[in-house]
């Protein structure tokens, strides 16, 4: 596989620093705190203090010429590819990371995923990746339902929903940009998928962008309404803030559902 044009800034900088991978760590840490629309402002900043300004200058390229080959080869995974082509493979054996080949998220996307189907409905679908480093299965899924494949003007990538795990937070943060990138509305945790321990997580402007955080606070209360007596939907809405006893009370005297978002 070809070496990427992004990476000529990078491995320049690399000599001078401790590793390619590290640098390349701090370039994608930095890419998605730029993505995040001045949520991750301090982490930005606190990695730029590691950089002189004329390196700094190159790394805004490499972000720059990223994004140009990103629109040049839609949906396939380039920060990923080097990655796995950068770092050697004891390294990644070391670190647990195992990777899907291309080709196979592909072939697995067109099986498992009816995109037909979706687009034809209009609703939102879900989708979990708990090992994220296999990312490139959800951008196959949005690619099934893009101009790219339905040759169809309108996009309807937005009916995705990702939320995407990974113990490892170079993977969150390839994650990040990719699906931020690709107009994917995502929510991406770092943490461990086995013992449901969370550190971080972070929510795209696309997430933000088409209301899905109110979409499912609307669904939990909604199913509260339909079973108001079951434990369970009592403690989603719990959950989420609402008190399930006033929702209860307000439907006996106005024989209506009245409740605040």
């Amino acid at each position: 596989m070809r070496t990427p044009d992004f990476a000529g800034y990078l491995e320049p900088i690399a000599r001078t620093k401790s590793s390619n991978i590290e640098v390349f760590k701090d370039f994608t840490r930095m890419g998605a705190c730029a993505l995040a629309a001045w949520t991750r402002e301090p982490e930005y900043l606190e990695i730029a203090k590691r950089y002189n300004k004329e390196e700094l200058q190159e790394i805004c390229k490499a972000f720059g010429s990223l994004i140009g080959e990103m629109e040049n080869e839609p949906f396939e995974d380039l920060l990923g590819s080097y990655y796995q082509d950068a770092a050697s493979k004891s390294t990644r054996d070391n670190r647990w990371e195992f990777f899907t080949p291309p080709c196979i998220s592909e072939l697995m996307a067109k099986i498992g995923f009816n995109a037909e189907k979706v687009i034809a409905d209009g609703k939102p679908v879900s989708v979990s990746e708990p090992t994220c480093w296999s990312w490139s299965m959800v951008l196959q899924i949005a690619k099934q339902l893009s101009p790219v494949v339905t040759w169809k003007k309108e996009s309807h990538v937005d009916l995705l929903r990702a939320t995407m795990q990974d113990i490892s937070p170079v993977a969150v943060d390839m994650s990040y940009i990719n699906m931020t990138s690709w107009w994917i509305p995502a929510h991406l945790i770092h943490g461990n998928t086995l013992s449901m321990e969370i550190w971080d997580q972070w929510k795209n402007m696309h997430w933000h962008r088409v209301w899905e955080d109110a979409r499912l606070k609307t669904k939990q209360i909604l199913e509260f309404l339909k079973d108001p007596g079951s434990t369970h939907t009592q403690q989603e809405v719990v959950s989420i803030g609402v008190d399930a006893q006033e929702i209860k009370t307000k439907e006996t005297e106005s024989g209506q559902f009245e409740f605040d978002l």
